[in-house]
């Protein structure tokens, strides 16, 4: 927040100070010390229909008035106009040093945070703290591992059946496979059907994701996960006054601000009513991997999939990543069976997923 006090014209509240549980003298936990930010309501409350009982659930009001939403929205756009002229050299989280800003860790993202809160996995099998990315290649490969770490580690209710296990291992090999040739961006301008492949074009080594030919230096913008009507104050006049909750910025890929924001709508696309292509018929997004990546990305990158599903992308993978895949099936079902929570040793599960990201190639 301090960096955006000092770079923007965004109103945010006025950091005092600030420490870590350690540092708190009243043993209470993290602390800030900010301004209050005095303001009517959230733009959420003001956006939201009123008549839906559910209020965790928001939905866009339909009768909202076209100039009502139009004042805010230009606001808000003036908003996203300022985060895009924040650039950096790199991926990664800031630090402030005397007063100086720079780019010294890695995205801490808040899918990574609901990782370890919600899904049991491990802290330490992310990076460093002191990671960062030279190009969007290397956070995406990152980014991929992540997905199969989600599959590995989350011991409860990973997985529907042993097929749905087959699916998700596929999904996850293939577009991790993708990234890793560095073949992910550049099929990105593409709306073509690809050409089907063979094993032998699709398995790689372990080699770091190869840099696309000819591709310029790239710079990054300032992203924030949580950027929401929901953390945004308004007053009586409807005009922003705040913009709070910051700890999911990060900089990332500049293709991330060039995205229709999810919230247009105000309800995150999972609470959408109804399935992801209802969804996807208002408004392009969604985070689920898994039907994105089936319905999305498996036919664009891979061609024709006449049987669906893994059925059909099994001949893809080589008989070691076969292996693994059957191999981790059995565990899930069996994990679902016991419904308990695990406590990983930071070693042993770092080992663990290097193992099977190994077999993957």
């Amino acid at each position: 927040m301090r960096y955006i006090e000092k770079m923007t014209s965004i109103p945010v509240p006025h950091i005092y100070h600030w420490g870590t549980a350690a540092e708190n003298p009243l043993g209470l936990g993290a602390f800030i010390i900010m301004d209050y930010i005095p303001h009517e309501q959230s733009l959420c409350d003001l956006l939201r229909d009123p008549t839906l009982e559910d209020t965790s659930k928001g939905y866009l009001d339909p009768d909202l008035s076209r100039g009502k939403l139009e004042n805010v929205y230009r606001q808000l756009a003036n908003i996203l106009l300022q985060l895009s002229t924040l650039e950096a050299p790199k991926i990664g989280a800031l630090r402030e040093h005397r007063g100086s800003f720079v780019v010294g860790s890695r995205p801490l993202t808040q899918d990574m945070n609901d990782l370890i809160v919600q899904g049991g996995i491990p802290s330490s099998i992310f990076p460093p703290e002191d990671t960062t990315y030279s190009t969007s290649d290397e956070w995406y490969a990152s980014l991929a591992d992540f997905h199969v770490a989600h599959l590995t580690f989350q011991h409860n209710r990973a997985i529907d059946s042993a097929d749905d296990c087959r699916d998700k291992f596929v999904a996850r090999h293939l577009f991790r496979q993708r990234v890793r040739q560095g073949k992910l961006l550049e099929h990105a301008a593409s709306s073509t059907i690809a050409t089907p492949p063979t094993a032998a074009t699709v398995e790689t080594s372990n080699k770091k994701p190869k840099a696309r030919q000819k591709k310029e230096k790239e710079t990054f913008r300032l992203w924030i996960d949580d950027f929401r009507p929901h953390n945004i104050l308004v007053d009586a006049d409807l005009n922003i006054v705040g913009v709070i909750d910051w700890e999911w910025a990060y900089f990332a890929p500049a293709s991330f601000a060039h995205d229709p924001p999810w919230w247009l709508l105000l309800g995150r696309p999972e609470y959408w009513r109804g399935t992801v292509l209802d969804f996807r018929d208002e408004f392009a997004g969604c985070y689920g991997f898994d039907p994105v990546f089936w319905e999305f990305l498996d036919e664009r990158f891979f061609g024709d999939n006449v049987q669906g599903g893994y059925e059909g992308r099994i001949h893809l993978l080589s008989e070691k990543a076969r292996d693994r895949m059957e191999w981790l099936v059995e565990r899930k079902v069996e994990e679902n069976k016991e419904q308990i929570i695990v406590d990983w040793n930071p070693e042993e599960a770092k080992a663990y997923l290097a193992q099977i990201l190994a077999d993957l190639g």
